[in-house]
């Protein structure tokens, strides 16, 4: 099988052409040459994910419609988010794609659907167990999971559960309450 390596243009050019317009053919093979074979490898963008430096990610999320892209995550959860990408939309509007954005964001995130967490029909709850809790992130990851899930769906509660070595669960956020709560440490 030939590619576009084998070839150049003036072999497989008609000898009409190559007689009368053998310049332009020279033209056309140094920049078919010059801005696509050479470039060949930044067209490939899904084999580059790894190596893309921000920006890149930042370009790829939009050409893909990312709608859960956060520009201030950091570069391995971008990466991570491109990859996944086709995956999620392929699966939005179910919990499986919610759960999928929630394990690149979090190694223990537990989603709860209505009948599991004794809410009403329609609702659901997310559990975050997390150290590190940013509370800067509480309103991104909500709009994550608002691109994703489906839209008869709620979220009732977004939850971070911080656990310490004394073993005492610490409630530390809630996305429908005004503030940041701790139920042992009220700010």
């Amino acid at each position: 099988m030939k590619t576009i390596f084998d070839n150049n243009l003036k072999a497989i050019a008609p000898d009409l052409i190559k007689t009368k317009h053998d310049k332009v053919l020279e033209t056309c093979e140094y920049l078919i040459n010059k801005y696509l074979i050479s470039q060949l490898k930044q067209l490939v963008q899904w084999d580059r994910i790894d190596e893309m430096e921000e920006f890149e990610l930042d370009l790829l999320s939009k050409e893909l419609h990312i709608d859960y892209y956060n520009p201030g995550s950091s570069i391995e959860e971008k990466r991570k988010l491109c990859k996944e990408s086709i995956s999620i939309h392929m699966k939005k509007g179910t919990v499986g794609a919610v759960k999928d954005i929630l394990k690149i964001y979090f190694k223990n995130a537990e989603l709860k659907r209505w009948y599991e967490a004794g809410l009403e029909p329609g609702y659901f709850l997310v559990n975050i167990h997390d150290d590190n809790i940013d509370y800067s992130k509480i309103t991104a990851i909500k709009d994550m999971i608002d691109s994703t899930k489906k839209f008869t769906q709620h979220l009732q509660n977004l939850i971070f559960i911080k656990e310490d070595s004394t073993n005492i669960d610490y409630y530390t956020g809630d996305h429908n309450a005004s503030r940041i709560i701790d139920k042992y440490n009220p700010i």
